[in-house]
């Protein structure tokens, strides 16, 4: 065979086996196609869904679907279950925050005493309701009343001291979270719920409002913060005044001083001299 024509055949043959064996060729090589990739298809309480992935994030809140095979006419139910013991420990992480917010209030808005300044926030109307509503917070309705179970804070088991701080009645959170625990969610849910265009939000997005106004203030009006910076601003420069006369008083003083004491030199000098005469006038 010439030459060329070996040539030739040993290209083919190494373009051939350069080819991934796995590479799937319609209608030559030895593999086959079982099937054709398609969408995921479900039913979902009647209604057939189809997604592109195996991972279904949007049927239900919160929750993420996982496609592991196809089971055809197999109803698969979904459902969740509260734990009593995370329940539980959300209540006492709520009432030491909130018990750690009205302090930090309090402090902000405390009347002058004796020996201890007035808060920073004492003159603003904004931050002294806000902590008004915090020591009201654990008595005030979160959700509709529904047969024996609780609506606020307070059947959780939170109570507001003396002090301002919020202490939790193990026995009453212990009970509610055992007979109520979706009251109890609901409470908590919507403690920090955010306001919609339908539905104003909860007791902490009004309080972070108002702190939010009693900080940065409205539009043409100085906070209390400011008021209190600018006062501390005009404290400041009374304060270097007075220590500039202060300055200039008593280096004029000083002057008047060095002035006497050099005249009552001069004078003892004189005596001395007058008093050393009459001594050798004697002698």
């Amino acid at each position: 065979m010439p030459a060329g024509s070996n040539s030739g055949g040993t290209r083919s043959c190494l373009t051939n086996h350069s080819r991934s064996p796995f590479a799937y060729d319609a209608g030559g090589g030895g593999l086959s196609r079982g099937s054709s990739a398609a969408d995921a298809e479900l039913l979902f309480d009647g209604l057939t869904l189809r997604r592109p992935t195996n991972q279904v994030n949007d049927l239900l809140p919160g929750a993420r679907l996982t496609l592991l095979k196809a089971a055809p006419g197999t109803a698969v139910s979904v459902s969740a279950s509260r734990s009593g013991t995370e329940l539980a420990q959300t209540v006492r992480d709520v009432a030491a925050a909130l018990s750690e917010l009205l302090g930090l209030g309090r402090d902000l808005t405390r009347a002058a005493r004796e020996g201890q300044a007035a808060g920073t926030l004492v003159a603003d109307a904004a931050a002294r309701r806000a902590v008004l509503d915090l020591i009201r917070l654990t008595t005030t309705p979160l959700v509709e009343a529904s047969g024996g179970a609780p609506v606020n804070l307070a059947g959780l088991g939170l109570t507001t001291a003396r002090d301002g701080s919020l202490s939790v009645n193990e026995a009453v959170l212990a009970r509610a979270v055992a007979d109520h625990p979706a009251a109890v969610e609901a409470i908590l849910t919507r403690l920090g719920e955010r306001p919609s265009l339908t539905r104003p939000g909860g007791p902490i997005s009004s309080l972070a409002t108002r702190l939010r106004e009693a900080a940065e203030g409205r539009a043409g009006q100085p906070t209390a913060l400011q008021r209190e910076m600018q006062e501390v601003a005009r404290a400041r420069a009374l304060l270097d005044q007075r220590i500039a006369r202060t300055e200039s008083t008593l280096t004029r003083q000083f002057a008047l001083l060095d002035a006497r004491v050099g005249e009552t030199k001069a004078i003892e000098a004189a005596l001395k001299l007058q008093i050393d005469l009459w001594r050798n006038t004697r002698n």
